[in-house]
């Protein structure tokens, strides 16, 4: 034994010599029992010994002092010790690592979960682990390619699931599904009445199938994107709470909401905005042009046809005029401006109608200045004198309200000449039919301010004579324009009524 011992130092010997260029004698003494390599040895079992040290004594200033040892667990400690030895307390991330798996050996009966790991991880791959956030994803350097490769073996990180992916992606098709009945049933019917300058009273099929192919597409590429990165196990992230204790973070983890338990589930976060999309984004889409929408079929509607021209007066009454319907296809959303049209109208001719109550103002407040001012016992100068006045106010009103009601006339005129497309619009503010029954009216205002100017005083019997013909023209002109605009009225609500069944959804 012992020659063969000195033939393998010998040969040792020969080896180290041909390699170095040195004389034999030279390199056996320094490779003999004195020499470098036992004086490197026994430094070697030194460290050793003060990095087992350290993470024991670390270990106990975390877990106090151990229970008694049974003789498996001292020999498990002994397993360990031979890793142990090998990591530097320098070395903080796998130090932490390999202290945890001491504790585990010392406070669990089992079989210890990190020791594996600790013998595996080398300390670049440890920090990347200790430092990676529990909810977020792994991101690592370029060069750590072998280092996430290494984690993903022992199971500390992994890719998601392919069920886990689908899961999630479900989780969009359902929020979706459920953010657009919020959309429909609540935020349109009620925010239409609120705010009706931002929230129409009806979002087309085409917005809402706009919205669910963006939002489909979203949720798969989120998907895809979340395939391809790394996320900590179950298994990782227990070691990343057994290291804590001996690991000093440089920027600990933020702490945590009372939400964050809910927030930090993909499935939460999936369904949560894609419920928020859907009742966004077809909102938000009416904006697009029509070309960049999904193309479908425009609704078929029908409408009351309105009614023909009044014919004159006969003495048989003429029988009433059966309506009839036409169908018209139109866009939703011109069905939907056209409806706004309608109700410019009917809101226009409602103040038409309102025209006798605002004349019956102005004469009651002229008839009241000439009773006082016949009141006053005047000269008959000074009396004509006022008279005069009262008579030039009330033209003035009547000259204001004149310009009102003419400007009636050209609005109307605006809207039948801008929407003269639109079924319907053309025929019932057929332009002369609107221009003679205003003018008309204000011909008669005109006839009775001329005379007003020559005859002012309405109690004198031969002035209230001049001025009572002028006075019924103005009373059966605006009973001829409000019997109109009263119908038109009537006829505009009920083009309202139908375009809000031909778009319900």
């Amino acid at each position: 034994m012992d020659a063969n011992n000195e033939e393998d130092k010998d040969t040792v010997t020969d080896i180290m010599a041909q390699l170095s260029g040195q004389p034999s004698m030279a390199v056996g003494e320094y490779i003999g029992p004195d020499g470098f390599f036992r004086n490197l040895d026994e430094a070697a079992t030194k460290a050793r010994y003060e990095n087992v040290a350290a993470h024991v004594q670390n270990v106990l200033n975390v877990i106090g002092k151990p229970p008694s040892l049974s003789a498996a667990e001292i020999m498990r400690i002994r397993s360990w010790s031979r890793k142990a030895g090998e990591v530097p307390p320098t070395e903080e991330a796998l130090s932490a690592i390999i202290e945890a798996a001491l504790r585990d050996i010392l406070l669990s009966a089992e079989a210890p979960a990190y020791e594996d790991a600790a013998n595996e991880l080398s300390n670049r791959s440890a920090q990347l682990l200790l430092t990676a956030r529990p909810d977020k994803r792994i991101e690592p350097e370029q060069e750590n390619g072998r280092t996430i490769t290494k984690l993903a073996e022992l199971g500390l990180i992994s890719r998601p699931t392919l069920t886990n992916l689908f899961s999630q992606f479900c989780a969009s098709i359902i929020g979706m599904v459920f953010g657009a009945i919020i959309l429909l049933e609540l935020i349109v019917p009620y925010g239409a009445a609120l705010l009706p300058r931002y929230i129409p009273e009806h979002v087309g099929r085409d917005l809402i199938i706009d919205a669910a192919a963006i939002i489909a597409l979203f949720g798969l590429s989120a998907v895809l994107f979340r395939a391809q990165k790394y996320w900590l196990t179950q298994f990782g992230k227990s070691v990343q709470d057994a290291a804590k204790p001996f690991f000093n973070r440089d920027k600990p983890f933020s702490k945590r909401g009372p939400f964050a338990s809910v927030f930090a589930r993909n499935l939460s976060i999936a369904f949560g905005l894609s419920i928020f999309a859907a009742c966004i984004l077809p909102l938000s889409l009416r904006w697009l042009p029509k070309e960049l929408r999904y193309l479908q079929e425009s609704p078929v509607v029908f409408l009351t046809a309105p009614p023909p021209p009044a014919a004159p007066t006969s003495p048989t009454p003429p029988k009433p005029a059966e309506q009839s319907t036409s169908q018209v296809t139109l866009p939703a959303e011109d069905v939907s401006k056209l409806k706004d049209v309608w109700k410019s109208i009917s809101a226009q001719l409602e103040n038409t109608i309102e025209l006798p109550q605002t004349l019956d103002e102005i004469v009651k407040r002229w008839h009241q200045s000439v009773d006082a001012i016949i009141s006053q016992k005047l000269e008959p100068v000074e009396r004509q004198r006022q008279l005069q006045n009262a008579a030039a106010n009330l033209n003035s009103d009547l000259s204001n309200y004149r310009t009102r009601l003419l400007n009636r006339r050209i609005s109307l005129g605006n809207l039948a000449n801008t929407y003269s497309s639109y079924p319907n619009i053309s025929t019932t503010l057929n332009a002369s039919t609107v221009d003679q029954k205003f003018n008309r009216y204000a011909a008669a205002i005109d006839s009775l301010r001329n005379e007003l100017s020559i005859n002012p005083d309405p109690r004198d019997l031969n002035s209230a004579n001049a001025l009572k013909p002028f006075q019924e023209a103005v009373q059966d002109s605006l009973k001829d324009l409000t019997t109109w605009a009263s119908q038109t009225r009537d006829f505009a609500d009920k083009q309202i009524k139908e375009l809000s069944n031909a778009v319900q959804p």
